[in-house]
């Protein structure tokens, strides 16, 4: 994680799964297009998060969860299960989560 990195607020879609979770960051392009870029997300030891029933599904099925927080992230890669990331993100506070139907 880069030490000059600043702390910023981003929403976006949580997933969780056995392996890949991974938070779809919105990230504007143009003012007419919005882009989701995938995220590792390191959140804080004290933030409990659903946990999956099964290894192969998220939880619930056919839902996200809708998250807004501040965090750091850390620069263009690959990250997470299989470099499927391309970011890490050092998540400081979490401002919302809750379940969102997508």
């Amino acid at each position: 994680m880069d030490a000059q990195a600043q702390v910023g607020i981003y929403e976006g879609i949580y997933f969780t799964h056995c392996k890949y979770e991974r938070i779809e960051v919105v990230r504007p392009r143009f003012w007419f297009i919005k882009r989701y870029e995938p995220w590792w997300p390191i959140f804080p030891e004290d933030f409990v998060r659903p946990v999956p029933e099964s290894p192969w599904l998220s939880e619930p099925e056919g839902c996200g969860y809708k998250i807004k927080f501040s965090g750091m992230p850390g620069p263009p890669g690959a990250y997470g299960y299989m470099g499927q990331c391309d970011r890490e993100v050092r998540i400081v506070t979490v401002l919302e989560f809750h379940c969102a139907s997508i």
